[in-house]
């Protein structure tokens, strides 16, 4: 996997400009990853499985100048910004501790107030506002953009026997549904 590791980060590197590594380290290894600067990352285990739909705006945008313009933000002191931020990281503390007791409705719940943070530093679209609400409105327990912002995708939270409806509901606000589930084992080799 160290093999797989290292040029998936240099990949990383090139596209997010400034990648805090969490995309290649969870693609590699699977899983559930709490990530903060500065520290090593740690596994999260949730009690039992959830499911979640992944909905694709199918608009592409640059991650990295999208980094870049949130960076230039931080780095000219901006005070909003700064305020935004340090809500969303205690929203992710409070998240992992959701997610590890098994209460997915208080993860989608933090879910839904991360998005409108989100939406208050401009880099949620009205694309994805339109598929975050879908899923919303489609019993999804929680949903928010992902990634960057800026077009791409969003990620709603859903109980397995409600995924099909709230990825109905994505295709109708005219996104693209990918049904998936977290992978614990990461990259694998397969032989056919």
């Amino acid at each position: 996997k160290r093999e797989i590791f290292e040029p998936a980060s240099v990949q990383e590197r090139f596209i997010h400009k400034k990648p805090s590594g969490i995309d290649a380290t969870t693609a590699t290894y699977g899983g559930v990853i709490l990530f903060k600067i500065g520290e090593p990352p740690t596994r999260l285990q949730a009690s039992h499985r959830i499911s979640m739909v992944i909905g694709n705006t199918g608009v592409k945008r640059s991650t990295g100048d999208l980094v870049t313009k949130v960076t230039r933000r931080v780095e000219v002191g901006d005070q909003e910004l700064a305020r935004i931020s340090n809500s969303a990281g205690q929203l992710t503390l409070r998240a992992a501790k959701a997610y590890e007791k098994g209460d997915f409705r208080q993860l989608g719940l933090l879910m839904n107030e991360n998005h409108e943070l989100l939406r208050e530093i401009d880099v949620s679209t009205p694309h994805l506002d339109r598929l975050v609400e879908a899923a919303q409105n489609a019993g999804a327990l929680g949903a928010k953009l992902t990634g960057a912002g800026g077009g791409g995708c969003m990620i709603a939270l859903s109980e397995p026997e409600n995924t099909e409806r709230v990825a109905k509901a994505i295709t109708e606000a005219d996104g693209r549904p990918y049904i998936v589930s977290i992978d614990q084992s990461g990259v694998n080799i397969e032989s056919f």
